[in-house]
């Protein structure tokens, strides 16, 4: 156990460094969590190098699971695809670097910069939007549609025809699946007695707001989950993120239902984009 904390100060003319220290008992699980540790106290580079090392040193599924685990929160369908096809180790790590790589260079940060989010974001989203069961109530347990997860799945969880968005893990709620990857939104509005919660992300010159309930529609959980219409009441808040809400929210009286179809389209759409895209570019950029 004293690997997988072990580390060496060294101190320079800038600021001390902490070089973790490998014997022939590191695991790969611990040479991660050396790696993570050194991205957290910002020493990028080195971190990003210590990770890929551990990915040479990846043998049995249960060490290329933690790989895959940190692919699986930002990459698209298609790369997780691309993964899924890619056996040997050596092709592994170099889908690694690539993944990790392109991401640096796409987002304008230094080598390591994206993975280094990648650890602050989840830092934060354990911390805030794990899911928790409601008080007095068996916990509700997500996974990928078409799972078995009997009534209390088939009504809340990833099978329900309520829900817009079907969660591939059980571990985060829908703010969290999103704050993974796009970081902190924009605006933030809270509306409808404080039963919804919506993020609005500006992407490409356009507004792109998603919503949020509990979990049980109740505001007993607090579990965020994605839905994709919006109270009418919210609209006038709404509009000072998303031009969007702007024109329904003016209207006095009636909704047209190609009004309606038009802004739930364009919430589907947001849905999409947000959890299946990501971002680690500045918000000054």
């Amino acid at each position: 156990m004293l690997a997988a904390t072990t580390f060496l100060l060294i101190a320079s003319t800038t600021s001390p460094t902490l070089v973790p220290i490998l014997t022939p008992d590191t695991t790969v699980a611990q040479q991660v969590a050396m790696a993570r540790a050194q991205l957290r106290g910002g020493d990028l580079a080195d971190g990003y190098a210590t990770y890929l090392a551990a990915s040479t040193r990846a043998a049995t599924p249960e060490e290329w699971a933690i790989f895959a685990r940190d692919l699986s929160w930002i990459a698209s369908p298609g790369e997780l695809k691309a993964w899924e096809a890619t056996s040997s180790a050596a092709d592994r790590t170099a889908f690694l670097r690539t993944f990790w790589s392109e991401r640096d260079a796409r987002d304008d940060l230094p080598e390591g910069g994206r993975l280094a989010e990648q650890v602050r974001r989840l830092d934060i989203a354990m911390v805030r939007y794990r899911i928790a069961p409601r008080r007095g109530v068996a916990p509700v347990m997500r996974a990928s549609a078409g799972s078995d997860q009997g009534f209390f799945g088939t009504v809340y969880g990833a099978d329900s025809p309520l829900r817009d968005y079907a969660p591939a893990q059980g571990m985060l709620d829908d703010r969290g699946v999103i704050f993974v990857r796009h970081g902190e939104p924009d605006a933030i509005t809270i509306a409808a007695g404080n039963r919804l919660e919506s993020w609005t992300y500006e992407i490409e010159g356009h507004a792109r707001t998603v919503h949020f309930t509990d979990a049980a529609f109740d505001g007993s959980s607090g579990n965020g989950t994605l839905v994709a219409v919006a109270p009418r009441g919210s609209f006038a808040a709404l509009c000072q993120s998303d031009p969007l809400y702007c024109a329904p929210a003016a209207r006095a009286t009636g909704f047209p239902p190609e009004q309606a179809q038009r802004v739930r389209a364009a919430s589907l759409e947001a849905i999409k984009v947000l959890t299946t895209t990501d971002a680690a570019a500045s918000k000054e950029s």
